[in-house]
């Protein structure tokens, strides 16, 4: 994956989120971060709610609720790899 100068990252976790802008080139990201969130009650399994749970707690169907999950889980084993070798990279 290459990240093209200016382009904007979203690392997230469930319940923090970071935005990194890269301020390097494409072949070697120069990634600060512009942003962060935390969100203090998530809904997720981590709190004991089920799928049906969260659907009804945010008043949209069971099959967006597990196509967003799908969706984001997909994203971050993609892309999470990548951006923790570079991470890594830049540490040492």
């Amino acid at each position: 994956m290459r990240v093209p100068h200016g382009s904007y990252v979203l690392v997230a976790d469930g319940r923090k989120r970071l935005f990194a802008r890269n301020d390097g080139d494409a072949d070697a990201p120069l990634l600060s971060i512009v942003g962060a969130a935390e969100d203090k009650n998530p809904l997720s399994r981590e709190q004991g709610m089920s799928q049906k749970e969260i659907a009804h707690h945010m008043r949209i169907s069971e099959n967006t609720v597990e196509s967003h999950l799908k969706k984001a889980l997909k994203y971050l084993r993609t892309n999470l790899r990548l951006l923790f070798t570079y991470a890594f990279c830049w540490i040492i």
